[in-house]
């Protein structure tokens, strides 16, 4: 747990997606939910020993397992967009299979634990934008779409901290199997209007909006090469680090983003 101002933590060592928690007067805003069961109880501990104000609101950036399964060991009202609701479902119903697609030695790890996960629906949806003002923190949710039809940001003003989800990841390639390349660039260069100190991506390090402008230079190359019709994937696959295990995986990603972005310029 790294605290990055007077009123955020986060934590991006567990496997899956980035956590944080904002400490605001009324009570403690948790962001997204690790999606290993002893990860989330130890996460649930943490937090408990850094405030004895409850956790009142879990916001999820967006639906995906990786970012919700752990909902029900936090605690809070939950709180995602309107468009999440339908992607639950299919959650609830595979997230195991997706668990050990996505993170084969972490599902060995914790398959037995699993048993404990209950996929919660959102007590609190929205279309566009949630503001929840509590005492002098402000927490905004905007949607913004892109990397999947939900997917929203946090933005925290008085703290400068930007909670991106899997719009911007650091260190990493992005998972694009349901993207929309043209709402992700929009959703890019609002987020690069945004006053931040601090961007705590989906997946990486706590980083700055550079991370945002490098994620611009990569679909910019990607839709060069779509427009050129261009198969080599080489260049894109270089652009960011990749784990050994993950080689083939995000060679895979990267064909898919690029046949959809093709098929948006179409």
């Amino acid at each position: 747990m790294r605290r990055i101002t007077d009123r955020v933590w986060v934590e991006t060592g567990y496997e899956g997606a980035n956590v944080g928690c904002i400490v605001t007067p009324k009570g403690v805003v948790c962001v997204e939910s690790p999606m290993s069961p002893p990860d989330a109880k130890e996460w649930a501990s943490r937090i408990k020993s850094i405030s004895d104000l409850p956790v009142i609101y879990l916001i999820n950036t967006d639906h995906h397992f990786d970012h919700s399964i752990g909902n029900c060991f936090l605690g809070g009202r939950i709180v995602m967009h309107e468009a999440c609701l339908e992607g639950l479902r299919e959650v609830r119903e595979g997230f195991r299979e997706m668990f050990k697609h996505f993170f084969e030695r972490k599902y060995e790890e914790v398959k037995e634990e699993l048993e404990e996960v209950r996929v919660l629906d959102p007590e609190i949806t929205f279309s566009e934008r949630l503001t929840l003002r509590l005492g002098e923190v402000t927490v905004e949710v905007a949607h913004v779409g892109g990397h999947c039809p939900a997917t929203c940001y946090v933005y925290v003003p008085e703290e400068k901290v930007l909670f991106t989800g899997d719009l911007v990841t650091e260190g990493q390639h992005p998972y694009m199997g349901e993207a929309n390349f043209g709402e992700w660039m929009k959703g890019l260069r609002a987020m690069m209007e945004l006053e931040v100190d601090h961007l705590v991506p989906g997946h990486g390090e706590v980083t700055d909006k550079s991370a945002i402008e490098k994620l611009i230079r990569f679909f910019q190359l990607m839709e060069r090469k779509a427009k050129e019709g261009d198969g080599d994937i080489e260049e894109l696959y270089g652009f960011y680090p990749v784990r050994p295990e993950r080689r083939e995986m995000v060679r895979e990603w990267i064909r898919d983003g690029l046949e959809r972005m093709r098929g948006e310029l179409r």
